[in-house]
Formats: C-alpha cells, structure tokens, sequence
C-alpha cells in the first residue's frame, strides 16, 4: 500500500501526511507505518484500517534519533512557588520544554495576591497576572519546527487576583499565546446558584469561614501577613467570567472537584497539578499525554442500511487491547526524550497514557443515529463503556507481566472513584487489589484536529462542524480557486444514494442545542477518567445568559471543563481581517519587540564586573527607541553558575520585551547574596556586588543613565510586527474554533498538532 492509496489520492490528507508526518522524502509508506508502530504488525494493520492513530509527536519523532524530540503532546509544569527564582525557572522550563515540542500547562494559584507584602525594595508584589505576559511571550518566542508552542495558564476562583485573571484578554494586546481557564469549586458554584457571598483567599486551599460578614466587598484583607481574603458576592464574580467568555471566548472552566475526585487517584494525596493545553489531560507536576485515538466510525458494520448497522464491539475491544499495550511501549521508549528531570521521573513513577477516540460524529450517522438525541445517549454509554472496562483489564494484564506503576497504591486505586463506577467482576477487583494497574491514567478525549483530518472522519468527541464546505487552492496559473467540498462521511452517504437529501440526522454542530452537547459529553465523562478536550460553538446571536446556563448545566452533568466560543466574539471581529498586502502594512514608530528574531541590530554595552567566579561580563541592548530588549552575561572562568545564569538573563530578556517595568526588575535582583562572593571578600578580594543577580540589577541601574546616540539608532533597521489573528498562518483561510481547539479545514494547519 501506498500513501495515496491509504489517503485515497485526496490532496489535503497528503498534504498534512508529507509535511507534517512523513520524515523525509525517501520515506515511504511503509517505512513510516514501521517507523509509527515500532514494527508491531497489530498497530500497523489499525493504521491501514483506519481504525487507529497516535497522536502527533508519536507520528513526527517516534524513531528518529537525528534531532531531540518527546513522544508527548503536552506536560504540567510545576506550579511556580512565591519566590522570583521559581516564577523564572518556570519561564526556562517552558522554554525547554517547548524546544522538544511539547506543550505546556501551568497554574499561577500560587503565587502571591497583587498588593501582598514582599521582602524587597518593591515591598509589595504585582501579582500572578503580572507574570502572564512573560510566559505568553516565551510561548510565542520558541518555535516548534515553524510553529509556536501551545500553552494554557490557569487560576484557583479562590485567588484574590482572580477576577484580574478573567479580565486579562479584554485587552487584545496581551496573552495572545495562552488559552487560560479558571478552576472552580463546587462550595463557588453552590454560592452562585443562591447569590450567596464568597471568601477568596490565598492560600487558596486555607479553610476559612466562607460566611463572615466582618469584611468589606472587594478589598484585600490580610490575616498575619500570611493569608490574604477578599470578600465579592460569587455571582456577580461569575458572571464576570461568564461576560467575558461570551464577549472574547475565554476564559474556559475546569469543574476542579470534578476533576480532582473522578479519576484512578481520586482516595490519595496525588492530585493534579494543571491541565494540558487543550484541557483533556488533568496532569500531576511533571506529567505528559501520551495519546493515541481510535477511530470509532470505522468499527460500524453495514453502515447507512436502517436497522442493520451496528459496533462491532468484539473488535472494538480488540483494538483496545492493542492500543493500551502500543501506548505502553512508547511510553517506555520515550522516557530518556523528556526534556526534563522532572517530567522523567514523573512518567515513569506514574505512568500516564490517554488512549481517546475520534469518529464519533461519524459513527452515529452510519448508525442512522441523531447526535444529542436520548438514542445517542445510550450509545455513546454502551461504547464508552465498553472501552472503559477493556482498557482496564490491559493494564491489568500489563500489571501481571510488568509489574503495577512504581507509585501504585494497590488498596486505594481499587476503591478508586473512577474503578468503582465501572462496575467490574469481583475477580477483576480482586487481581486489581493484588497486581494494581500499569497504567496511573487511561482514557482522554483529546482534539484530534490534524489526524481526524488527514484520515478525513470527525474529530475527538465533537459532532460534524459543517456537512460542506469551501476550500481554496492556487491553480497552474498561480489564481485562487475556491470550490465546494463535502465532509467525507456526507460524500459517502451521496454516493450511495446519488441525487437524495442527506437524512435528518447529518446533523452539524450549529443546529445542536447546547443542554444536548453537554449531555453528551457528561455520558462520555462517565468512563473517562481524564477529560475531555471539546467546544461548544455558540452562534452570533446567543445571549449572555446562554453562555451562563451552559457553564452551570456542565457542573450539574459532571463534567470536568467546557469549552464555549461564540461565532464573531469582539476577538474575531478585532482581529479575524484580511491578510495585509505588502504595500499596505503600516509601520509602527513605537512598539517593544517581542521576540529575539524581530529585533534585528541592537545597540548596547558591556560592563566588566568582579564576582566570586573571576569578571563577570554583563551586556545590556536597547531597540531603536531606546527601550530595553535583552541582557546577557559570561564569565571568565566559566564558573559553577553559567547554567543558572544563562536560565535568568534569558527570563530577564523576556521580561523586558514583555514590557515589565526594568525598576521592577533590578529591585527583585538587586540584594541577592552569593556564599561565594561572601566568601572572596572575606578574604580581601575586590567584588562589584552581593551576588552575580545583585550585579546584573547594579549593571541595568548604570545602564539606565546612558543615551543611545543618534548614530546609533539609525543603523538599527526598523522591524514589522507580526500580527497575529483568527486567520491560518499558513493559508489564510478562516480557522475554526472546533474539539477544544484551532483548525483550517483549507490547507490542514492545526494549534494542537
């Protein structure tokens, strides 16, 4: 078999294999099945059939040792603790963690309240959403193989910084390059549905009378200096985020009791530290998804004939089995590509995979069966199901022959809440009690943009976007030309039944009351034990109160977060224009750059300072109008603390692009002591400073004092920004908001993958 012949010779499904799956040139279909499979002849006859895909990085990286790359989609990062050196190194986490091509997710409930008392010269912090800008910015700086990293930033609805938080993307000039999302309570949602006041804190797990009248609305308490409250009426919190959601599309919600409770971990003290990208993979600390999909609409029999078509569900189970044990043996190959420590120890100690699916959409209609309608439901239940308890019973299995993961606690994972719900053979307990699992978390249900598409069925759990649609291409002559294009399950049922409607159940998203897409993805909840990465797509028109409804009826049906996006929301109509002609950019007289590669020529100098590991040389840049762009060090011996050092001046590189203000900087670097410089000068020798840290603040003081000279400034080019919108970076066309994600149905380009 040959690409064409497994794509059936359709341009965009080859055109997303060859760029961005395919290694080379000379690989050919074949070789790249053996490569994906690790040469098992099971896996690679799932892919011929369509009956299965890895996930995006698997099919990239697996097998290729030219260049450093992680078999994950994405990882949790820890959450940063109160201190400037862990807010930083988070940054350079990120940054590494990106450079292999993973996404990342991080939460910031840690981080101090906005206004809370520090131990330095700024004496009171700015806050968590101060530092949102920095990890957006370091998202939109380190490329993946031409493409920008995915990252999601999340907050605790108890941090007194949360409503600034929810207002962040009001203002279309920041975070561009984060989704973001709060994590709410059941205690919050119990005080919305009755209007009832509400205690934010930090600590945002400190127990605290939620019901005290002393304080005022709105203003920051502190008990101590160690815990901060802050008194607001839950509703109208609420309804903030509810507000902004319908006006921008963000911020999304994570049920977080839902999602801390409902899992194989649910009875210990392991809880997730954050949520991936896409928000199907609830992650500990150092966490990765390993994903993989089943592609549910090829395990229908007689599909389309009324009364006959039917899942196959001996061969479905079949399928399981295969793939819980192929995710099982990346996850081993794939433990030395890591880019960090962390996140190896995390993978091997826990063993997470994420087996999902796609094709659902399409298996109901082959089925004859209306997405949303009651017959759905119980469906979607029996497949789901079914899934559930196979993939247990592999890891099971696994646990026999390989023994449980090293952080098993056989006892408790038994009387797990997700374990429990399943409805298992008291056998099957029993072996569980005895042997444990393999496998720490099992099933997701992850986007799927770019592998739905290139096998051309629906993606993840979503219903049909659109039954037809326009797709643009550049003919011989170099014109555009636009044509009509037919979801490939539409195009099947034509073909069969030339010259009819399609039935009323080809049913596309819009037409789908949302209380039904809830529903639908609370059935699935059930026998999933991480999440769900789906996008309820509201039309223009919907109402405020829409989007409020559909918030609360997702906590009720128990799911563990939603995604809503309104069709022409105020960041489409802002930002979704028409690409600009050349000779119609305008340019910008004023702007701080925002990554390395805008710069271009820079203008600055280097000091020479004494500290404990010999001269410290400090260089500090400046753009064309004189704003602070970057600062970098070298010693000259090298000394123990060039790792570290590099990992703060490129934090500090990006803070100043970011536009953090340099007083704010120097006042967090400055007073810093070193043992060592300590040390040296205990023994008489000449030091310009505490520490290395203390120096560099020191250096960006003097520095400030200097004036670029106008000879200067015109020999540094002026550089155009790049504009970023609600258009495909690759083609142009409009993208789409569908399965949690961003997508061009035109040329195949996808956030996720």
């Amino acid at each position: 078999m040959t690409e064409s012949e497994w794509l059936l010779n359709q341009e965009l499904p080859l055109r997303i294999w060859n760029k961005k799956y395919r290694k080379d040139e000379s690989e050919t279909f074949e070789d790249w099945l053996t490569r994906v499979s690790g040469g098992n002849e099971d896996v690679k006859q799932l892919i011929r059939e369509k009956k299965f895909l890895f996930a995006g990085r698997i099919l990239s990286n697996r097998g290729i040792t030219d260049r450093k790359g992680t078999l994950s989609n994405c990882y949790v990062l820890p959450q940063p603790e109160d201190n400037l050196e862990s807010i930083f190194k988070t940054a350079s986490d990120m940054a590494r963690t990106f450079s292999y091509g993973g996404g990342v997710g991080i939460d910031l409930s840690n981080l101090r309240p906005s206004g809370a008392k520090v131990n330095n010269a700024a004496l009171t912090t700015s806050g968590p959403v101060g530092f949102m800008e920095l990890y957006s910015q370091t998202t939109n700086t380190i490329a993946q193989n031409g493409r920008r990293g995915a990252l999601m930033l999340s907050m605790d609805i108890n941090h007194p910084d949360v409503e600034a938080f929810i207002d962040i993307k009001t203002d279309l000039s920041k975070v561009n390059y984060a989704n973001i999302s709060v994590r709410v309570n059941d205690d919050f949602m119990i005080a919305v549905e009755e209007d009832k006041d509400y205690i934010l804190r930090w600590p945002c797990d400190h127990e605290i009378d939620v019901h005290n009248e002393q304080y005022s609305y709105n203003e920051l308490y502190t008990l101590n200096d160690k815990v901060y409250i802050k008194k607001v009426k839950a509703r109208d919190l609420f309804n903030k985020l509810v507000k902004n959601n319908w006006d921008y599309a963000e911020p999304g919600i994570l049920y977080w009791d839902r999602v801390c409770n409902y899992n194989l971990l649910s009875n210990t003290n392991v809880k997730p530290s954050g949520v991936n990208p896409c928000a199907e993979e609830p992650l500990l600390a150092g966490g990765s998804c390993l994903l993989g999909s089943i592609n549910l609409s090829e395990f229908v029999t007689e599909p389309f004939v009324q009364n006959h078509a039917r899942i196959d569900y001996t061969e479905l189970s079949r399928a399981v089995d295969i793939c819980v044990r192929a995710l099982n043996d990346v996850l081993d190959e794939g433990l030395p590509l890591h880019p960090l420590l962390i996140q190896r120890e995390t993978v091997r100690d826990y063993r997470q995979i994420g087996l999902g699916t796609m094709g659902l959409a399409d298996a109901l209609i082959k089925l004859g069966i209306t997405y949303g309608s009651q017959k759905s439901l119980d469906v979607i239940e029996e497949i789901y199901s079914n899934i559930a308890v196979q993939a247990v019973e592999t890891s099971l299995a696994l646990a026999k022959e390989d023994n449980c993961y090293p952080k098993c606690d056989k006892e408790k994972l038994v009387e797990s809440s997700f374990i429990s719900s399943l409805g298992l053979s008291s056998s099957t307990l029993e072996d569980i009690k005895k042997y444990g699992l393999r496998n720490s978390q099992l099933l997701t249900c992850a986007p799927t943009g770019s592998i739905s598409t290139m096998i051309e069925t629906s993606g993840g759990v979503e219903p049909v976007f659109a039954m037809h649609y326009t797709r643009t291409t550049k003919s011989l002559e170099g014109k555009d030309k636009t044509f009509e294009v037919y979801t490939n399950i539409a195009q099947q049922w034509l073909n069969k039944h030339p010259g009819q409607k399609l039935p009323e159940y080809f049913i596309e998203s819009g037409q789908i009351n949302p209380s039904d897409r809830v529903k639908v993805q609370g059935t699935l909840q059930q026998y999933i034990d991480a999440s769900i990465s789906s996008t309820v797509n509201l039309p223009e028109e919907a109402t405020v109160n829409d989007v409020y409804n559909i918030y609360v009826d997702a906590w009720k049906h128990g799911l563990k977060g939603i995604t809503i996006f309104r069709q022409n929301c105020k960041r489409i109509a802002i930002l979704n224009v028409n690409p600009v002609k050349e000779e119609e950019k305008v340019k910008f007289d004023s702007i701080v750059p925002v990554s390395r590669k805008q710069l271009g020529t820079t203008c600055g100098s280097t000091f020479c300072k004494k500290c404990a590991c010999g001269t410290l040389y400090v260089t500090v840049n400046r753009d064309k109008d004189g704003n602070f762009v970057e600062l970098f060090t070298h010693t000259s011996k090298g000394g123990i603390c060039q790792a570290n050092l590099n990992a703060v001046t490129r934090g500090i590189s990006l803070a100043l692009r970011s536009g953090i203000k340099i007083d704010e900087i120097t006042d967090q670097l400055k007073g810093i002591h070193c043992p060592a410089c300590a040390n040296a000068k205990a023994k008489g020798i000449k030091i310009d400073g505490l520490s290395c840290p203390d120096i560099m603040g020191r250096v960006m003081d003097e520095f400030a004092k200097t004036k670029v000279t106008n000879e200067q400034i015109e020999q540094i080019p002026v550089e155009q920004p790049n504009v970023d919108g609600e258009l495909c970076p690759e083609c142009h066309h409009t993208l789409r908001h569908d399965g949690g994600c961003v997508q061009c149905v035109n040329c195949g380009w996808s956030k996720c993958s």
